[in-house]
């Protein structure tokens, strides 16, 4: 089970860690935050699209890995409690939902998914 962030919260986060990021990078984690539904989540196919990562759902999904596991670590690295998360579900990017977690989920409102 996992809790995640909401946008507001997230969006405070991302920008706490923009300063460790690539300009393209800091671009796409700003443009996805954009498309966070009111839940938190938000579908890996719009994340895709409004990240312009490349064509394709494989090529696009290895470059949203990559990105996910730079921007992870850039997290760790900044200190940000902040880290982007996709189901486990081996499925087409329309139907596989990504969300953000970080801190201590007894601190703030949450959801909780199971993976």
């Amino acid at each position: 089970m996992t809790a995640w962030m909401l946008r507001d919260e997230v969006a405070q986060r991302v920008a706490a860690l923009e300063k460790s990021l690539t300009r393209l990078q800091a671009a796409r984690l700003d443009a996805i935050v954009e498309i966070m539904a009111d839940d938190g989540r938000f579908l890996l196919r719009d994340a895709l699209d409004v990240g312009e990562f490349p064509a394709g759902d494989a090529p696009g999904q290895e470059a949203f890995q990559d990105f996910r596991k730079r921007v992870n670590q850039a997290a760790i690295d900044a200190h940000v409690e902040l880290r982007l998360e996709l189901d486990s579900r081996k499925t087409t990017p329309d139907q596989r939902y990504c969300w953000f977690t970080g801190g201590d989920p007894h601190r703030r409102r949450h959801r909780v998914v199971k993976q």
